[in-house]
């Protein structure tokens, strides 16, 4: 692997705050398979820092692999890293990658490709499960039901960030293969149940972190809000509506769960177990 002088180390693509947080939890060394690659500015920085040997840039879309192949060659890492036709991992064999970085869609869609890779063996019958060695995940919505895709499928998280871009929040996680519970019966040992955990983190919610905190005290005061618009509903028309009352008990679980997340937040728990191996 090639090593950049300084100079040359600065003369790369400047990442957004989110991507920066991304890049942080590729480890050295690995290939690194870059899911809905769009301009591969994160691929093209790890490569400029010498942080990883090679990378495969994925995009379903031919005009964003256009754009990649531009930044490739623009800061001279297209011996090192390319671009292919994919919809999510499926122009990728098992073993071709150590790390899958899966970034920018929404929950469901990432759970579909993680669904579909893990349908797939090759001709010797090996899995991405059994051949990548760490999936960093950053889905715009739905972060439980990404969580709770990784815990049933034999992927544990080992790290987990959450960060406020342009009045947006964004988590970033890393899983590796293994027990996906592990993280789940610490929480619960410690007072998060497994709901609220999948919805905040089994990891996060104990790392007293600031901007978890800011991004639950925005979710109650939502809820609070919906709650009253709700009561001055059923106020009006002198009754609750069957929609109307299913609503009110999902926003009455979600207050729970925040309530729960925030007294974990706001109080000193004893840790009642090992976290998993990083």
């Amino acid at each position: 692997m090639r090593n950049y002088t300084d100079t040359e180390k600065s003369e790369a693509p400047v990442l957004s705050r989110r991507l920066t947080a991304i890049k942080e939890y590729v480890t050295p060394g690995y290939v690194l398979a870059d899911i809905g690659t769009d301009h591969a500015l994160l691929p093209v920085r790890l490569l400029r820092e010498g942080k990883i040997p090679r990378a495969i840039c994925c995009d379903i879309g031919r005009g964003p692999l256009e754009r990649a192949r531009e930044h490739l060659e623009l800061y001279h890492v297209d011996h090192l890293a390319e671009t292919r036709l994919s919809d999510g991992l499926s122009a990728l064999e098992p073993g071709e990658a150590d790390s899958v970085l899966i970034a920018g869609m929404g929950g469901e869609l990432t759970v579909r490709i993680l669904k579909d890779c893990d349908r797939r063996t090759d001709e010797a019958g090996r899995g991405f499960l059994g051949t990548v060695r760490e999936w960093i995940l950053s889905p715009h919505t739905e972060w439980d039901v990404v969580r709770r895709y990784l815990r049933v499928s034999g992927r544990v998280i080992t790290r987990e960030r959450m960060l406020r871009e342009d009045g947006k929040y964004y988590v970033v996680i890393r899983a590796v293969p293994g027990d996906g519970e592990i993280p789940y019966r610490e929480a619960e040992k410690r007072g998060l149940d497994r709901e609220a955990a999948e919805c905040y983190g089994p990891l996060l919610c104990f790392e007293k972190d600031e901007i978890l905190r800011e991004y639950l005290l925005d979710a109650m005061e939502k809820n609070r809000q919906i709650r009253k618009r709700l009561a001055g509903a059923d106020r009006e028309e002198g009754g609750r509506s069957t929609a109307r009352e299913r609503r009110s008990a999902e926003l009455e679980r979600e207050k729970e769960r925040i309530t729960t997340a925030l007294h974990i937040l706001n109080s000193q728990v004893p840790d009642c177990g090992v976290r998993p191996q990083t």
